[in-house]
Protein backbone atom coordinates (compact mmCIF):
# COMPACT_ATOMS: atom_id res chain seq x y z
CA UNK A 1 0.00 0.00 0.00
CA UNK A 2 1.52 3.63 -1.40
CA UNK A 3 1.41 5.52 1.96
CA UNK A 4 -0.10 8.92 2.26
CA UNK A 5 1.92 11.71 2.41
CA UNK A 6 3.46 13.76 5.66
CA UNK A 7 1.47 16.92 5.42
CA UNK A 8 3.34 19.92 7.32
CA UNK A 9 2.00 21.11 10.91
CA UNK A 10 -0.07 24.52 9.66
CA UNK A 11 1.29 27.35 10.91
CA UNK A 12 -0.46 28.99 14.47
CA UNK A 13 -1.35 32.17 12.61
CA UNK A 14 -3.75 30.16 10.03
CA UNK A 15 -4.81 28.21 13.15
CA UNK A 16 -5.45 31.98 13.88
CA UNK A 17 -7.12 32.79 11.37
CA UNK A 18 -9.49 29.77 11.10
CA UNK A 19 -10.57 30.45 14.17
CA UNK A 20 -11.22 34.20 14.13
CA UNK A 21 -14.31 36.67 14.56
CA UNK A 22 -15.25 39.33 12.47
CA UNK A 23 -14.71 42.59 14.18
CA UNK A 24 -18.12 44.02 12.26
CA UNK A 25 -20.57 41.62 10.54
CA UNK A 26 -23.53 43.67 8.54
CA UNK A 27 -26.70 43.08 6.93
CA UNK A 28 -26.46 44.96 3.85
CA UNK A 29 -29.63 46.16 2.04
CA UNK A 30 -29.57 48.06 -1.42
CA UNK A 31 -32.46 50.21 -1.23
CA UNK A 32 -32.60 51.34 -4.77
CA UNK A 33 -31.32 49.68 -8.30
CA UNK A 34 -27.60 48.47 -8.52
CA UNK A 35 -25.80 49.33 -11.48
CA UNK A 36 -22.50 47.94 -13.41
CA UNK A 37 -19.76 46.48 -10.67
CA UNK A 38 -19.02 43.40 -13.39
CA UNK A 39 -16.16 43.07 -15.48
CA UNK A 40 -17.49 44.53 -18.01
CA UNK A 41 -19.45 48.25 -18.39
CA UNK A 42 -22.65 48.90 -18.06
CA UNK A 43 -22.87 44.81 -16.74
CA UNK A 44 -23.81 43.81 -13.53
CA UNK A 45 -22.78 40.61 -12.03
CA UNK A 46 -25.72 38.67 -11.14
CA UNK A 47 -23.70 36.13 -8.72
CA UNK A 48 -21.43 38.21 -7.39
CA UNK A 49 -22.91 41.56 -7.49
CA UNK A 50 -20.86 43.36 -5.04
CA UNK A 51 -16.70 43.25 -4.84
CA UNK A 52 -14.91 42.92 -1.46
CA UNK A 53 -12.10 45.24 -3.82
CA UNK A 54 -15.03 47.78 -4.53
CA UNK A 55 -16.00 48.19 -0.56
CA UNK A 56 -12.71 48.62 -0.16
CA UNK A 57 -12.42 51.35 -2.58
CA UNK A 58 -16.00 52.67 -0.96
CA UNK A 59 -14.44 52.63 2.60
CA UNK A 60 -11.21 54.28 1.82
CA UNK A 61 -13.00 57.40 0.13
CA UNK A 62 -15.50 58.01 3.12
CA UNK A 63 -12.39 57.51 5.73
CA UNK A 64 -10.56 59.89 4.23
CA UNK A 65 -13.72 62.38 4.04
CA UNK A 66 -14.11 61.79 7.55
CA UNK A 67 -10.45 61.85 9.48
CA UNK A 68 -8.34 63.72 7.07
CA UNK A 69 -7.88 66.28 9.03
CA UNK A 70 -6.73 64.56 12.11
CA UNK A 71 -3.67 64.68 10.29
CA UNK A 72 -0.70 67.46 9.51
CA UNK A 73 0.21 67.13 6.34
CA UNK A 74 -0.74 64.83 2.82
CA UNK A 75 2.34 62.17 3.85
CA UNK A 76 1.39 61.49 7.28
CA UNK A 77 -2.30 60.98 6.02
CA UNK A 78 -1.44 58.92 3.11
CA UNK A 79 0.69 56.64 5.14
CA UNK A 80 -1.72 55.85 7.61
CA UNK A 81 -4.18 55.46 4.71
CA UNK A 82 -2.03 52.75 3.14
CA UNK A 83 -1.51 50.96 6.92
CA UNK A 84 -5.20 50.48 7.23
CA UNK A 85 -6.31 49.95 3.39
CA UNK A 86 -3.18 49.01 2.15
CA UNK A 87 -1.36 50.85 -1.33
CA UNK A 88 1.05 49.90 -3.95
CA UNK A 89 5.09 51.02 -3.25
CA UNK A 90 5.50 54.40 -3.99
CA UNK A 91 8.22 57.10 -3.83
CA UNK A 92 8.20 60.42 -2.08
CA UNK A 93 11.48 61.45 -3.68
CA UNK A 94 14.15 59.75 -6.18
CA UNK A 95 16.74 59.00 -3.34
CA UNK A 96 13.96 57.00 -1.60
CA UNK A 97 15.44 53.25 -1.78
CA UNK A 98 12.48 51.87 -0.13
CA UNK A 99 9.18 52.99 -1.24
CA UNK A 100 6.28 53.04 1.01
CA UNK A 101 2.79 50.93 0.80
CA UNK A 102 2.22 47.39 1.28
CA UNK A 103 -0.87 45.23 1.72
CA UNK A 104 -4.13 46.36 3.68
CA UNK A 105 -4.82 45.35 7.69
CA UNK A 106 -8.45 44.92 6.60
CA UNK A 107 -9.88 41.64 5.06
CA UNK A 108 -13.13 42.35 3.79
CA UNK A 109 -15.36 39.16 2.62
CA UNK A 110 -19.42 39.37 1.17
CA UNK A 111 -21.55 36.45 1.27
CA UNK A 112 -25.12 35.35 1.42
CA UNK A 113 -25.85 37.42 -1.47
CA UNK A 114 -29.39 37.85 -2.92
CA UNK A 115 -31.45 39.47 -5.63
CA UNK A 116 -35.07 39.83 -6.57
CA UNK A 117 -34.62 41.01 -10.41
CA UNK A 118 -32.27 41.77 -13.21
CA UNK A 119 -33.92 43.55 -16.07
CA UNK A 120 -32.96 46.33 -18.11
CA UNK A 121 -33.10 49.92 -16.61
CA UNK A 122 -35.35 51.20 -19.89
CA UNK A 123 -37.67 49.45 -22.65
CA UNK A 124 -35.69 48.05 -25.46
CA UNK A 125 -35.98 50.64 -28.20
CA UNK A 126 -38.87 49.65 -30.66
CA UNK A 127 -37.88 48.99 -34.67
CA UNK A 128 -40.96 50.93 -36.84
CA UNK A 129 -42.48 50.12 -40.14
CA UNK A 130 -39.74 52.30 -41.60
CA UNK A 131 -36.99 50.57 -40.24
CA UNK A 132 -35.74 52.91 -37.85
CA UNK A 133 -35.73 52.82 -33.86
CA UNK A 134 -37.84 55.46 -31.61
CA UNK A 135 -35.85 54.86 -28.12
CA UNK A 136 -39.00 54.98 -25.44
CA UNK A 137 -39.38 57.90 -23.29
CA UNK A 138 -38.50 57.24 -19.30
CA UNK A 139 -36.90 54.47 -17.70
CA UNK A 140 -39.17 51.49 -15.89
CA UNK A 141 -40.75 51.91 -12.41
CA UNK A 142 -40.40 55.66 -12.74
CA UNK A 143 -37.02 55.70 -11.55
CA UNK A 144 -35.19 59.16 -12.03
CA UNK A 145 -33.97 59.99 -15.79
CA UNK A 146 -31.25 62.81 -14.68
CA UNK A 147 -29.53 59.80 -12.81
CA UNK A 148 -30.04 57.32 -15.37
CA UNK A 149 -29.54 58.84 -18.67
CA UNK A 150 -25.75 57.68 -19.49
CA UNK A 151 -27.63 53.76 -19.10
CA UNK A 152 -30.02 54.55 -21.81
CA UNK A 153 -29.64 53.02 -25.13
CA UNK A 154 -28.01 54.34 -27.94
CA UNK A 155 -28.95 54.25 -31.37
CA UNK A 156 -26.85 54.60 -34.67
CA UNK A 157 -27.50 58.31 -36.25
CA UNK A 158 -29.57 57.12 -39.05
CA UNK A 159 -31.55 54.85 -35.96
CA UNK A 160 -31.32 51.74 -37.97
CA UNK A 161 -29.69 49.82 -35.62
CA UNK A 162 -29.40 49.56 -32.00
CA UNK A 163 -25.91 50.31 -30.72
CA UNK A 164 -26.44 50.26 -27.31
CA UNK A 165 -28.92 48.13 -25.55
CA UNK A 166 -30.20 49.73 -22.34
CA UNK A 167 -28.06 48.87 -18.65
CA UNK A 168 -28.57 45.71 -16.69
CA UNK A 169 -29.57 46.40 -12.87
CA UNK A 170 -30.03 44.27 -10.27
CA UNK A 171 -33.39 44.81 -7.96
CA UNK A 172 -33.50 43.90 -4.64
CA UNK A 173 -29.89 43.51 -3.65
CA UNK A 174 -28.93 42.15 0.18
CA UNK A 175 -25.44 40.79 1.49
CA UNK A 176 -23.48 40.27 4.04
CA UNK A 177 -20.42 41.62 4.84
CA UNK A 178 -17.83 40.45 7.12
CA UNK A 179 -14.53 42.83 8.16
CA UNK A 180 -11.38 40.82 9.87
CA UNK A 181 -9.11 43.78 10.96
CA UNK A 182 -7.08 44.10 14.81
CA UNK A 183 -9.29 46.19 17.15
CA UNK A 184 -6.93 48.82 16.80
CA UNK A 185 -9.13 49.89 14.04
CA UNK A 186 -12.18 49.51 15.07
CA UNK A 187 -13.14 52.75 15.48
CA UNK A 188 -11.72 54.20 12.34
CA UNK A 189 -13.22 51.37 10.12
CA UNK A 190 -16.73 51.75 12.08
CA UNK A 191 -16.42 55.57 11.17
CA UNK A 192 -15.72 54.88 7.51
CA UNK A 193 -18.72 51.99 7.41
CA UNK A 194 -20.84 54.94 8.93
CA UNK A 195 -20.12 57.32 6.25
CA UNK A 196 -20.44 55.00 3.56
CA UNK A 197 -23.79 53.62 4.38
CA UNK A 198 -25.54 56.84 4.84
CA UNK A 199 -23.79 58.87 2.13
CA UNK A 200 -22.34 56.24 -0.45
CA UNK A 201 -23.47 52.66 -2.01
CA UNK A 202 -22.70 50.18 -4.36
CA UNK A 203 -21.39 50.09 -7.95
CA UNK A 204 -21.86 53.00 -10.62
CA UNK A 205 -23.60 56.21 -10.16
CA UNK A 206 -23.99 56.28 -6.15
CA UNK A 207 -23.51 60.23 -6.26
CA UNK A 208 -26.74 60.26 -8.18
CA UNK A 209 -28.55 57.84 -5.60
CA UNK A 210 -27.98 54.36 -7.51
CA UNK A 211 -27.31 51.58 -5.20
CA UNK A 212 -27.65 53.69 -1.74
CA UNK A 213 -27.52 51.54 1.43
CA UNK A 214 -29.52 50.76 4.77
CA UNK A 215 -27.54 48.72 7.18
CA UNK A 216 -29.52 48.44 11.03
CA UNK A 217 -26.01 49.13 13.14
CA UNK A 218 -25.30 52.46 11.09
CA UNK A 219 -28.39 54.15 9.11
CA UNK A 220 -29.95 56.92 11.51
CA UNK A 221 -33.49 56.75 13.12
CA UNK A 222 -36.76 57.43 11.61
CA UNK A 223 -37.30 60.09 13.78
CA UNK A 224 -34.95 63.40 14.44
CA UNK A 225 -33.36 61.93 11.91
CA UNK A 226 -30.84 65.20 10.95
CA UNK A 227 -29.95 65.69 14.10
CA UNK A 228 -29.05 62.35 14.46
CA UNK A 229 -26.97 62.34 11.57
CA UNK A 230 -25.24 65.80 12.88
CA UNK A 231 -24.75 64.50 16.07
CA UNK A 232 -23.03 61.16 14.71
CA UNK A 233 -20.56 63.13 12.42
CA UNK A 234 -19.46 65.59 15.57
CA UNK A 235 -17.88 62.22 16.78
CA UNK A 236 -16.90 60.81 13.39
CA UNK A 237 -15.13 63.57 11.30
CA UNK A 238 -12.35 65.38 12.11
CA UNK A 239 -12.24 69.30 11.66
CA UNK A 240 -9.93 69.99 8.15
CA UNK A 241 -7.22 72.31 7.97
CA UNK A 242 -6.45 74.22 4.85
CA UNK A 243 -4.15 72.02 4.06
CA UNK A 244 -6.21 69.07 3.01
CA UNK A 245 -8.70 71.73 0.84
CA UNK A 246 -8.39 69.84 -2.36
CA UNK A 247 -10.18 66.70 -0.85
CA UNK A 248 -13.99 66.50 -0.66
CA UNK A 249 -14.86 66.08 3.21
CA UNK A 250 -17.34 66.14 5.70
CA UNK A 251 -16.34 68.82 7.34
CA UNK A 252 -18.67 71.37 7.22
CA UNK A 253 -20.60 69.29 4.78
CA UNK A 254 -24.26 70.68 4.60
CA UNK A 255 -27.50 68.45 4.06
CA UNK A 256 -30.94 68.97 3.61
CA UNK A 257 -33.29 66.29 4.04
CA UNK A 258 -37.11 66.10 2.76
CA UNK A 259 -40.55 64.49 4.06
CA UNK A 260 -40.09 60.65 4.73
CA UNK A 261 -41.50 58.74 2.06
CA UNK A 262 -40.20 55.25 0.27
CA UNK A 263 -36.85 54.70 -0.74
CA UNK A 264 -37.91 55.06 -4.13
CA UNK A 265 -39.23 58.20 -3.91
CA UNK A 266 -37.17 59.79 -1.53
CA UNK A 267 -34.51 58.99 -4.85
CA UNK A 268 -36.99 60.49 -7.45
CA UNK A 269 -37.87 63.77 -5.08
CA UNK A 270 -33.97 64.32 -4.41
CA UNK A 271 -32.67 63.53 -8.11
CA UNK A 272 -35.56 65.69 -9.74
CA UNK A 273 -34.78 68.75 -7.70
CA UNK A 274 -31.26 68.88 -9.58
CA UNK A 275 -33.01 68.26 -13.05
CA UNK A 276 -36.05 70.92 -12.04
CA UNK A 277 -32.43 73.43 -11.06
CA UNK A 278 -30.48 72.52 -14.22
CA UNK A 279 -33.17 71.84 -17.09
CA UNK A 280 -37.13 72.55 -15.71
CA UNK A 281 -39.63 74.31 -17.55
CA UNK A 282 -39.08 78.47 -16.85
CA UNK A 283 -36.09 78.03 -14.95
CA UNK A 284 -33.41 76.29 -16.52
CA UNK A 285 -34.74 76.25 -20.13
CA UNK A 286 -37.87 78.33 -21.91
CA UNK A 287 -40.97 76.23 -22.50
CA UNK A 288 -40.20 75.65 -26.31
CA UNK A 289 -42.36 77.17 -29.49
CA UNK A 290 -43.32 73.20 -30.45
CA UNK A 291 -47.13 73.00 -29.62
CA UNK A 292 -47.45 69.38 -30.98
CA UNK A 293 -44.84 68.39 -28.35
CA UNK A 294 -45.18 70.49 -25.04
CA UNK A 295 -42.32 68.32 -23.31
CA UNK A 296 -39.81 69.67 -25.62
CA UNK A 297 -38.25 72.34 -24.28
CA UNK A 298 -36.44 75.59 -25.84
CA UNK A 299 -33.55 77.73 -25.00
CA UNK A 300 -31.65 77.42 -22.24
CA UNK A 301 -31.42 80.26 -19.65
CA UNK A 302 -27.81 79.53 -18.22
CA UNK A 303 -24.71 81.42 -19.94
CA UNK A 304 -22.91 78.14 -20.85
CA UNK A 305 -24.20 77.53 -24.55
CA UNK A 306 -23.97 81.30 -25.63
CA UNK A 307 -20.50 81.10 -23.82
CA UNK A 308 -19.46 78.22 -26.26
CA UNK A 309 -20.98 79.78 -29.35
CA UNK A 310 -19.24 82.84 -28.57
CA UNK A 311 -15.67 80.88 -28.31
CA UNK A 312 -15.88 78.78 -31.18
CA UNK A 313 -17.34 81.61 -33.40
CA UNK A 314 -20.73 80.01 -34.25
CA UNK A 315 -22.65 83.22 -32.98
CA UNK A 316 -24.70 84.22 -36.16
CA UNK A 317 -26.94 81.68 -36.71
CA UNK A 318 -30.58 80.86 -35.66
CA UNK A 319 -29.83 81.83 -31.98
CA UNK A 320 -27.68 84.76 -32.14
CA UNK A 321 -25.35 85.55 -29.56
CA UNK A 322 -24.74 89.26 -28.37
CA UNK A 323 -21.12 90.08 -28.12
CA UNK A 324 -21.38 91.03 -24.73
CA UNK A 325 -22.86 88.25 -23.85
CA UNK A 326 -21.30 86.84 -20.39
CA UNK A 327 -18.96 84.27 -20.79
CA UNK A 328 -19.26 82.26 -18.11
CA UNK A 329 -19.18 78.18 -16.75
CA UNK A 330 -21.57 78.43 -13.79
CA UNK A 331 -22.42 74.71 -13.80
CA UNK A 332 -18.71 73.51 -14.41
CA UNK A 333 -19.40 73.60 -10.18
CA UNK A 334 -21.40 70.56 -10.34
CA UNK A 335 -18.65 68.53 -11.71
CA UNK A 336 -17.54 68.01 -15.23
CA UNK A 337 -16.99 66.77 -17.94
CA UNK A 338 -20.23 68.29 -19.24
CA UNK A 339 -21.42 67.21 -22.40
CA UNK A 340 -23.53 69.61 -24.68
CA UNK A 341 -25.42 69.06 -27.76
CA UNK A 342 -26.44 71.51 -30.47
CA UNK A 343 -29.07 70.67 -32.35
CA UNK A 344 -30.03 72.12 -35.93
CA UNK A 345 -33.66 72.33 -37.09
CA UNK A 346 -33.24 71.03 -40.72
CA UNK A 347 -35.82 73.69 -41.51
CA UNK A 348 -32.80 76.36 -40.96
CA UNK A 349 -30.41 74.04 -43.28
CA UNK A 350 -29.18 77.11 -45.91
CA UNK A 351 -30.91 79.85 -44.24
CA UNK A 352 -28.74 79.93 -40.67
CA UNK A 353 -25.45 78.91 -40.44
CA UNK A 354 -25.20 75.69 -38.35
CA UNK A 355 -24.61 75.38 -34.52
CA UNK A 356 -21.41 74.00 -32.95
CA UNK A 357 -21.22 70.21 -32.75
CA UNK A 358 -21.29 68.28 -29.84
CA UNK A 359 -18.99 70.10 -27.01
CA UNK A 360 -17.38 68.60 -24.19
CA UNK A 361 -16.82 71.14 -21.25
CA UNK A 362 -14.02 69.44 -19.39
CA UNK A 363 -10.82 70.29 -16.98
CA UNK A 364 -8.30 72.17 -19.06
CA UNK A 365 -4.20 71.81 -18.31
CA UNK A 366 -5.05 68.63 -17.87
CA UNK A 367 -7.72 68.01 -14.97
CA UNK A 368 -10.16 66.76 -17.05
CA UNK A 369 -12.56 65.37 -14.40
CA UNK A 370 -13.96 66.57 -11.14
CA UNK A 371 -16.61 64.48 -9.43
CA UNK A 372 -19.54 66.26 -8.56
CA UNK A 373 -19.28 67.71 -4.49
CA UNK A 374 -23.38 67.16 -4.71
CA UNK A 375 -24.35 63.78 -3.04
CA UNK A 376 -28.52 63.25 -4.45
CA UNK A 377 -30.23 59.95 -2.47
CA UNK A 378 -32.73 58.13 -0.16
CA UNK A 379 -30.97 58.26 2.96
CA UNK A 380 -32.91 55.27 4.31
CA UNK A 381 -33.98 54.67 8.26
CA UNK A 382 -35.16 51.33 6.78
CA UNK A 383 -35.78 49.29 4.65
CA UNK A 384 -38.80 50.70 3.17
CA UNK A 385 -38.69 54.18 4.22
CA UNK A 386 -36.04 57.58 3.65
CA UNK A 387 -35.95 60.76 3.42
CA UNK A 388 -34.83 62.66 0.42
CA UNK A 389 -31.39 64.18 1.05
CA UNK A 390 -29.00 66.04 -0.84
CA UNK A 391 -25.75 66.61 0.68
CA UNK A 392 -23.09 68.97 -0.55
CA UNK A 393 -19.66 68.22 0.36
CA UNK A 394 -17.36 70.60 1.30
CA UNK A 395 -14.48 70.91 -1.58
CA UNK A 396 -12.60 73.55 -3.58
CA UNK A 397 -14.85 75.67 -6.02
CA UNK A 398 -13.43 75.15 -9.49
CA UNK A 399 -11.65 78.54 -9.85
CA UNK A 400 -10.06 77.56 -6.17
CA UNK A 401 -8.30 74.78 -8.08
CA UNK A 402 -4.70 74.51 -8.53
CA UNK A 403 -5.56 75.04 -12.61
CA UNK A 404 -8.36 77.02 -12.74
CA UNK A 405 -9.10 76.51 -16.44
CA UNK A 406 -11.93 74.64 -18.23
CA UNK A 407 -11.68 73.16 -21.94
CA UNK A 408 -13.93 73.18 -24.72
CA UNK A 409 -13.40 70.53 -26.88
CA UNK A 410 -15.54 69.62 -30.35
CA UNK A 411 -15.11 67.64 -33.11
CA UNK A 412 -14.44 70.36 -35.50
CA UNK A 413 -13.33 72.95 -33.14
CA UNK A 414 -10.36 73.62 -31.92
CA UNK A 415 -9.80 72.96 -28.37
CA UNK A 416 -9.71 76.11 -26.16
CA UNK A 417 -8.81 76.93 -22.55
CA UNK A 418 -11.26 79.49 -20.75
CA UNK A 419 -9.99 80.91 -17.75
CA UNK A 420 -12.71 80.94 -15.09
CA UNK A 421 -11.42 82.51 -12.12
CA UNK A 422 -13.05 85.09 -10.60
CA UNK A 423 -16.50 84.14 -12.82
CA UNK A 424 -17.87 83.51 -9.10
CA UNK A 425 -18.43 86.97 -8.63
CA UNK A 426 -20.43 87.76 -11.41
CA UNK A 427 -22.85 84.89 -11.51
CA UNK A 428 -25.70 86.45 -8.94
CA UNK A 429 -27.71 88.03 -11.64
CA UNK A 430 -27.51 85.32 -14.77
CA UNK A 431 -30.40 83.05 -15.21
CA UNK A 432 -31.38 80.29 -12.50
CA UNK A 433 -28.96 81.95 -10.66
CA UNK A 434 -31.04 85.17 -10.13
CA UNK A 435 -34.47 83.81 -10.91
CA UNK A 436 -34.80 80.73 -8.39
CA UNK A 437 -31.02 80.72 -6.47
CA UNK A 438 -31.65 83.70 -4.75
CA UNK A 439 -29.00 86.07 -6.09
CA UNK A 440 -26.01 84.17 -4.19
CA UNK A 441 -22.66 84.93 -5.18
CA UNK A 442 -22.06 80.99 -6.76
CA UNK A 443 -24.28 77.93 -8.07
CA UNK A 444 -23.48 75.42 -5.39
CA UNK A 445 -24.88 78.24 -2.72
CA UNK A 446 -27.69 79.04 -5.25
CA UNK A 447 -29.02 75.15 -5.84
CA UNK A 448 -28.95 74.76 -2.50
CA UNK A 449 -31.39 78.01 -1.73
CA UNK A 450 -33.58 76.28 -4.50
CA UNK A 451 -33.53 73.16 -3.05
CA UNK A 452 -34.23 74.26 0.21
CA UNK A 453 -37.49 75.36 -1.04
CA UNK A 454 -38.32 72.91 -2.83
CA UNK A 455 -37.90 70.12 -0.24
CA UNK A 456 -39.65 72.96 2.14
CA UNK A 457 -36.33 72.36 4.98
CA UNK A 458 -34.17 73.53 6.74
CA UNK A 459 -30.57 73.36 5.96
CA UNK A 460 -28.00 71.37 8.34
CA UNK A 461 -24.51 71.91 9.08
CA UNK A 462 -22.50 68.69 9.63
CA UNK A 463 -19.80 69.38 12.91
Amino acid sequence: MRPLPTLERPDEAILASARREPLFKLEIVVVTPLFGGSAIARKVDADRPVSPQSVRGHLRFWWRACKAGAFVSLEELFDREAEIWGSVPYKRDPEQKNPQGGPSGVEIEITDYQHTEKKYCSPVPLQGNDGKYQRPSGFVDGYPPYALFPFQAELSSDRRNIKQYPADMLVGVKFRLLIFAPDALKSEIETALWAWVNFGGVGSRTRRGCGALYCDQFSPPSSNTALSVKHSAGSMVNPFSPTFNLLPHLFRARMLLGNKCSPKDAWVRAVDVMNLFRQGKNIGRNEGSDKNNPKKLGRSFWPEPNAIRLATGHTKGKHKVPDNAPIYYPRADFGYPIIFHFIDDPKDKGIFPPEPEQVILEGGRGQKRMASPFILKPLAVSEHEAYPMILLLTAPHVWNMEEPAMSLHSIKDQTLLADIAEQEIHLRSIGPMASVGGGKDNVRDAFMYFAAKQLNTTEVTLP
